[in-house]
């Protein structure tokens, strides 16, 4: 074998490195199929080379319309000040090239339509798999239960992130800080208020706080 061969073969090998195939996203897709959560893996640039179905219930987008995007431009991620903590420079990817842990954080992601919903963030390293080097598991799991009833549900009617609303409504939060607090959208704010009055058969908020107050939930 001569010299011009084996640069040819190196430069193969490389090129096979460095761009995922076909098979690594079928792999991807194999590995969040299996999780049990919403879950998606990104490369080595935080595109998303795989999005589950549970991932598809949990943030509205299917995963026809987010592979190749970069995770951080889809879910704009923030922490619970309001500032940006996923954009280009993705912090898990700094800390795995580092080879520091990734421990388990929160932040609010944005979901189909504009609003937010508050997720812990479990990132695994994937190595020694098809995915290439670089790529990162994603598992997230809702800090708040969208259905999960809370203390005095049964009663009302209400979930818990309606109860959550309604008790700073009756604190006298305004819609933007109640949104703010809960790191929840506006509209989403006021849709959750139309449901809480309808729900207590008031006309107002104030009228729905009146009839919490009589219940004894706030």
């Amino acid at each position: 074998m001569n010299s011009d061969d084996g640069g040819s073969r190196n430069a193969a090998r490389e090129r096979h490195t460095a761009q995922p195939s076909r098979g690594a996203r079928t792999d991807a897709a194999a590995l969040v199929a299996s999780t049990g959560s919403a879950a998606f893996v990104t490369d080595r640039r935080s595109e998303i080379v795989a999005w589950n179905r549970d991932a598809e219930r949990l943030f509205g987008y299917p995963a026809a319309q987010v592979i190749g995007t970069q995770c951080c431009a889809l879910l704009v991620g923030t922490d619970s000040f309001g500032n940006r903590f996923c954009d280009a420079h993705c912090a898990p990817q700094r800390m795995r090239r580092r080879g520091e842990p990734i421990h388990p954080f929160e932040v609010a992601m944005r979901v189909a339509g504009g609003s937010v919903v508050r997720v812990r963030v479990t990132v695994l390293v994937l190595s020694g798999t098809t995915a290439g080097e670089g790529a990162l598991l994603h598992v997230i799991t809702p800090v708040t239960a969208k259905h999960e009833p809370a203390a005095g549900a049964p009663a009302s009617g209400l979930s818990r992130r309606e109860l959550e609303v309604l008790r700073l409504l009756a604190a006298g939060k305004s819609t933007e800080a109640i949104g703010c607090e809960l790191y929840i959208a506006v509209n989403t704010v006021r849709n959750h208020i139309q449901r809480i009055c309808t729900k207590l058969g008031a006309r107002t908020r104030l009228a729905a706080v009146a009839v919490a107050r009589r219940r004894g939930l706030v």
